[in-house]
């Protein structure tokens, strides 16, 4: 193995840079199997939850599971017509068209010799690609097929009949199960791109006759954002369209870590119980993350660095507890405050709102970030005041604390860190100092 290999397994940040994950380390979310039956499909995707991982996963499930020819298509956001809305169906469903007749030339110059024979002779295809293909595919076509029968297509024929007569068309070639659009991409930087998307994708859902043709379907993964854009057009036919969301399991998150493991170290009875005690890294990276593929992956990455260096000379072993905190100093947690919501966010997590006790102890350690604050002045000027009903004074700073109030403010620390802490009996947050007090640092591991 190259002395990398194992280390650039986790390093990639997008799924567009892992060509070995489908194969070696993708992990189907709840509900794939749904995602892959012989309908139309949108399925809302969270930022990082693995978009592109997933169409990835449905190109290799049509291909290799039902004899589908996968066409990936993203709205072209150069296209905006101001006719009506069937007219700008139509624009994108001819994109649409060229993207087939993109990857229809591609299956056609990796088949066999024989298929490209059968398909050139049917005289369909042909014609199909020279009036589809675009840019370099057309210089392809000539090139290659400058021997098939000459373009002879009508240009007044319905897209819609084109789309049928081709899904008969790539049988010839082996794809009985039809044609997949998988639709992806569905990005923009600006508002302007944004609405261009929506309008594009609105025009096509529109458009009964485009979910009609039978071996012809759509599967739009796009991002959760765009769903009440789409809400009320697809609630007036629910049968044409499969709506779905992709949301995760600790358990699969689990298995994803310890595939890659596996791939990155070549072993296939690697576990994450050989690095550390997989409840405590499990939940660090749950608490880091939520319930995000990409955040898991970004917190165990400096994990991985520090067993990959131990790797390197002394093989697969458990960390011992400095390498453990040394290996998650490497990343870079951070607490983020809201304080008008009573809202914190850790890491790439979901906010979390605080109780009032909580707020209380948590703003006066926040207006003293970084700084040592004694339980003397933790008592008096954050857990007093929020306690006004209760009968108890305000402790002297020439009078020492009683262990009542001592134990007073354990507690509300201790019911703070629940909150904050990934783990909450190892601090990276609020850590304290014997005869200093109590800090709170909105970077982890501050020194």
């Amino acid at each position: 193995m190259h002395k990398d290999k194992g280390l650039s397994i986790f390093m990639t940040k997008n799924a567009e840079a892992e060509p070995w994950l489908t194969q070696h380390a993708f992990v189907a979310p709840p509900d794939f199997e749904s995602f892959t039956n012989f309908n139309s499909s949108i399925i809302y995707v969270k930022t990082g939850d693995g978009k592109t991982a997933l169409c990835q996963a449905l190109s290799q499930y049509a291909l290799n599971q039902i004899q589908c020819m996968p066409v990936s298509w993203s709205p072209n956001l150069t296209c905006n017509l101001h006719g009506s809305v069937t007219d700008l169906a139509m624009a994108h469903f001819s994109n649409i068209l060229s993207a087939c007749a993109s990857q229809t030339l591609h299956r056609l110059m990796i088949a066999p010799q024989k298929q490209q024979k059968e398909c050139l002779a049917a005289g369909f295809i042909p014609q199909f690609l020279h009036q589809f293909a675009i840019g370099e595919d057309q210089k392809i076509i000539k090139k290659q097929f400058s021997a098939s029968k000459p373009f002879s297509m009508s240009k007044n024929i319905d897209l819609v009949t084109l789309a049928t007569q081709l899904i008969n068309g790539i049988k010839n070639m082996g794809f009985s199960g039809g044609i997949w659009i998988i639709v992806d991409g569905a990005t923009w930087t600006s508002a302007i791109e944004k609405q261009t998307t929506v309008d594009a994708l609105l025009a096509i859902l529109s458009t009964l006759r485009l979910f009609e043709i039978q071996g012809f379907h759509f599967k739009m993964v796009l991002p959760i954002e765009l769903e009440r854009n789409f809400s009320e057009i697809l609630s007036k036919d629910k049968c044409r369209v499969m709506i779905s969301r992709v949301s995760w399991e600790k358990k699969h998150l689990q298995q994803m870590i310890e595939k890659r493991l596996r791939f990155a170290l070549q072993d296939t009875e690697a576990s994450v119980a050989q690095i550390y005690a997989a409840d405590d890294l499990f939940t660090w990276l749950t608490a880091c993350s939520g319930l995000s593929p990409r955040g898991w992956l970004e917190y165990f990455r400096p994990i991985f660095a520090t067993v990959w260096e131990i790797y390197q000379t002394e093989g697969l072993r458990m960390l011992q507890k400095d390498e453990w905190i040394a290996a998650r100093k490497r990343s870079s947690l951070q607490l983020r405050f809201y304080p008008d919501l009573n809202q914190i966010v850790v890491g790439q997590n979901a906010p979390q709102t605080l109780s009032q006790e909580e707020m209380a102890i948590f703003s006066y350690l926040y207006k003293n970030e970084n700084q040592y604050c004694t339980k003397r002045e933790i008592y008096n000027k954050a857990y007093l005041p929020f306690n006004v009903n209760k009968q108890s004074k305000e402790i002297s700073a020439q009078d020492d604390l009683p262990k009542e109030y001592d134990d007073l403010v354990n507690t509300a620390i201790h019911r703070l860190r629940k909150s904050i802490e990934p783990l909450p009996k190892e601090p990276v947050f609020i850590t304290m100092k014997k005869n200093l007090g109590y800090r709170l640092s909105l970077q982890a591991f501050y020194e």
